[in-house]
């Protein structure tokens, strides 16, 4: 079995890049099998979730990940860390060097 950190980096990147990268889009034929990548509690449930996951199509899975990371409108899972655990409130500090890293 993979390490658990193979699903972290999967999840990371298609969180942190755009959905049209090469890269990510080979991601994708990872996800019906993520199942098989970690020591889940629930398996079975687990393997459940990835035969039904189901990839908009492109033109509508960048749109969604525009909205979510990039901002269009009000954004509501922005790609940096927060104001609040900033010595100074600094949006661009060590919290979101620290979430970069984490993906």
């Amino acid at each position: 079995m993979p390490s658990p950190a193979v699903l972290v980096r999967i999840l990371g990147a298609l969180f942190y890049y755009s959905p049209t990268r090469p890269e990510v889009r080979a991601l994708f034929d990872c996800l019906p099998t993520l199942d098989e990548i970690y020591p889940w509690r629930d398996p079975r449930q687990v393997a459940e979730l990835c035969s039904d996951w189901s990839i908009p199509d492109e033109e509508l899975h960048l749109w969604q990940f525009s909205v979510l990371f990039e901002g269009q409108g009000e954004m509501p899972a922005p790609p940096w860390g927060s104001v609040y655990l900033e010595k100074d409130n600094l949006l661009m500090g060590d919290s979101t060097a620290e979430y970069r890293k984490f993906l």
